[in-house]
């Protein structure tokens, strides 16, 4: 009788067991299912906290993607950023110069180089192929610095800007195109901009090789001033399809590390649909992976 008994404990153990293992398992599994550990993207409300901003889900099915589009994404969210001061960086104010527009799927973007027009009223303005204007102007806002948002238009192949709807147009720019479905480069280097007197092809050269090992595909290289024999040298990169140049220029004074805010901005326009992932490079900076095997290509892979 004490055998049987003992059985029939051990069984009904095992079973309450199981039970708690099951109850566990199951609870364990729903609680990690609805708490992120890891935030790999940001969907959530729009959120300003200790310099953290993350912005509202952008829906798929809220892009028009066809040439001409009637808003601008998350245009209430750039409003609220705008009344923080959040990427302001001040300075005396400028007329507009411009240096690149960009078209995505979603909107256009337009780039300058004027300090201080943060939260402007600013128009865009539309031309096609012959250099005539195309249609009414937009209406938008600076930013961040030095950036606008303005509707894409079908038919339009240069772009401009003005402080107001009459006003006499800085010459228009080509839209480069970024529309399209394929990232080109998969690792791609932004390097901060060039300028002084001292010669610097021997950095460059070695900058350029140096990121080629580290599977990099492709260099936007930016210049203030560059000595003839280094501009060679980058004029060879640029023929072979390795890098191309962003000449940085305007009307105005500035003192020549000021320009790297601007390079940043661009940069990030530029390289958006173009490549998957870029580093902000010095002339003089070299990355290399020290804890892992393997080239950064590699580890971003």
């Amino acid at each position: 009788m004490s055998g049987s008994n003992t059985t029939a404990t051990v069984i009904l153990l095992l079973l309450i067991l199981l039970l708690l293992v099951y109850i566990f398992d199951f609870d364990f599994a729903t609680i990690t299912s609805n708490v992120p550990v890891v935030l790999r993207r940001c969907d959530c409300e729009p959120v300003i906290s200790n310099k953290l901003v993350c912005p509202p889900a952008l829906p798929s099915e809220t892009l028009d993607l066809n040439k001409t589009t009637y808003s601008i994404p998350r245009q209430d969210w750039y409003d609220k950023l705008i009344a923080t001061g959040i990427s302001k960086r001040g300075g005396p104010k400028m007329n507009i110069s411009l240096v690149a527009a960009y078209e995505y799927p979603e909107q256009l973007n337009v780039l300058m180089t004027s300090r201080d027009k943060y939260g402007d009223v600013i128009y865009c303005r539309y031309f096609d192929k012959s250099g005539s204007e195309l249609g009414d102007p937009f209406k938008s806002v600076v930013f961040p610095e030095y950036n606008v948002h303005c509707l894409r238009r079908e038919g339009a192949a240069f772009m401009s800007l003005t402080d107001t709807p009459t006003d006499e147009y800085e010459f228009p720019v080509p839209i480069i195109d970024r529309t399209q479905s394929e990232i080109k480069h998969f690792f791609s280097v932004c390097v901060a901009p060039i300028y002084g007197n001292e010669s610097k092809w021997l950095l460059l050269a070695e900058l350029v090789e140096h990121y080629k090992l580290q599977g990099s595909t492709y260099f936007y290289v930016y210049s203030k001033y560059i000595d003839e024999y280094s501009r060679i040298l980058l004029d060879d990169y640029v023929r072979t399809g390795d890098a191309e140049t962003i000449v940085l220029h305007d009307r105005f004074e500035r003192k020549d590390d000021r320009w790297q805010s601007v390079q940043l901005q661009d940069c990030l326009l530029r390289a958006r649909r173009h490549s998957r992932w870029i580093a902000f490079i010095d002339l003089d900076e070299r990355l290399t992976l020290t804890d892992v095997d393997g080239t950064i290509h590699d580890y971003l892979r």
